[in-house]
């Protein structure tokens, strides 16, 4: 496993923990996908059937809501108009011909043997509220649907009861209010009157189930094929660059919080038997195929990414002899700022983050005339030597920058792109 698949592992392992909890989103909304179409197909059987006989008191105890919520029952009974409760309702979508802002009318039911059923006998608008006073004398005959209590969410209002202000449909706490006797845990909604005109409306349950599961279920899976494609053209990108010379590039860290290296300078001998590079990057050409006259100024092109707005160099150039002996030809005693490559006098600034190309000529000629057989050796060095100023990357005036705007490594990936340009031409013979 050679080093580019090695550099995969850490983001194939994160893209592929990624993949598994996006994936895993996915199915579980398909999972509510199923179970919300369930319960609609349930809710219409229920509400479309026809109505049955409410369940006796004798089992009220024992009934759980998941068993009987929107059963449509008929129960017979006289009601008691000197005890109902007027639930506060904003009707958006009203199935008859009365909306907006009024009231459900809640009315106590009181069945043969004794008990009571609240029963919501409908809708009245606020303008209108004096209609849910309207009483029929004997026994009402009702058809409608069970209902368990409405659940209060954050923004639902304190009920009242001492003011007669309702904001839920809590079969309990109205019951405690008006002080009934025996009665069921449920209420039951009224169904809607043959005449469209009567108060209160009946018919207004609110049957709306949003079903958005499907299109949730899609974003998940839609997040995931976007990952494991983004991952995909990173690693066929890190693999392609080692056979691609213009994406290959060589990686430089520098890290300016660590002191430790702080007496170091570069060597200044003229030759030497090796190079010490220290955090250099090494560039090397191959070996001249005759004696070459080198004479004039020597130009650089750097292809990079860098991850701060400027940075200042050390460029240093050497013949490596066929001997093994480094001979130093190029090592201007100022770092080059790279913000001040292009114009001397107007600084531009590096665009972190992307990738681009600078371009700057020796202000001073270099003459030598060439080993057959040599090489030429080109040392980009980040300059954090400690007998000059330090550029710490951040884009402002240098001289104003400190240690504490060191704490992010310089991080530089220097492409094969990268090349110099020496003037010269063949020794003849």
């Amino acid at each position: 496993m050679n080093g580019r698949v090695r550099s995969l592992a850490a983001p194939a392992a994160a893209t592929l923990m990624g993949l598994a909890v996006l994936i895993g989103l996915g199915v579980w909304q398909l999972k509510r996908l199923a179970w919300k179409e369930g319960l609609i197909a349930a809710v219409e059987s229920r509400t479309t059937a026809p109505p049955v006989e409410i369940p006796p008191p004798g089992q009220w105890a024992k009934l759980n809501p998941r068993d009987y919520e929107y059963r449509h029952v008929r129960l017979s009974g006289v009601y008691d108009y000197a005890h109902q409760a007027l639930v506060f309702r904003a009707l958006s979508s009203p199935h008859g011909r009365y909306g907006g802002p009024g009231y459900l009318v809640m009315t106590p039911l009181e069945l043969a043997g004794g008990a009571s059923v609240l029963v919501n006998r409908g809708f009245v608008p606020e303008e209108r509220k004096d209609a849910a006073n309207a009483e029929s004398a004997g026994t009402a005959e009702v058809t409608g649907l069970m209902r368990s209590s409405e659940d209060r969410t954050w923004f639902t209002p304190s009920d009242d009861p001492d003011r007669g202000q309702w904001f839920t449909r809590d079969v309990e706490h109205i019951a405690e209010a008006l002080k009934l006797g025996p009665h069921a845990p449920f209420s039951v909604d009224a169904d809607a009157s043959a005449n469209p005109d009567a108060l209160p409306e009946g018919g207004e349950t609110i049957l709306d189930f949003p079903n958005n599961h499907l299109s949730y279920a899609m974003t998940w899976f839609g997040m995931a094929l976007a990952l494991a494609g983004v991952f995909t053209v990173y690693a066929v990108t890190q693999l392609r660059s080692d056979k691609n010379p213009k994406l290959a590039a060589i990686a430089q860290m520098i890290r300016f919080k660590d002191r430790s290296d702080a007496g170091w300078l570069p060597p200044n001998d003229l030759i030497s038997s090796s190079l010490v590079t220290h955090d250099a990057v090494l560039y090397q050409s191959d070996p001249l195929p005759k004696a070459t006259r080198m004479s004039g100024l020597i130009t650089a092109h750097l292809d990079f990414v860098v991850n701060k707005l400027d940075m200042d160099l050390d460029v240093a150039m050497y013949e490596l002899r066929s001997s093994g002996e480094y001979l130093r030809l190029f090592n201007p005693a100022d770092a080059l700022r790279l913000s001040y490559a292009a114009d001397r006098v107007h600084r531009h600034l590096l665009k972190a983050g992307e990738r681009q190309a600078v371009a700057f000529t020796a202000e001073r000629m270099t003459s030598r005339q060439l080993e057959k057989g040599s090489r030429l050796v080109m040392v980009l060095r980040v300059s954090k030597r400690p007998d000059r100023e330090i550029n710490y990357g951040t884009g402002g005036d240098v001289s104003e920058e400190s240690m504490a705007d060191g704490r992010v490594p310089l991080k530089v990936r220097w492409f094969n792109d990268s090349y110099i340009e020496v003037p010269g031409q063949a020794v003849p013979h």
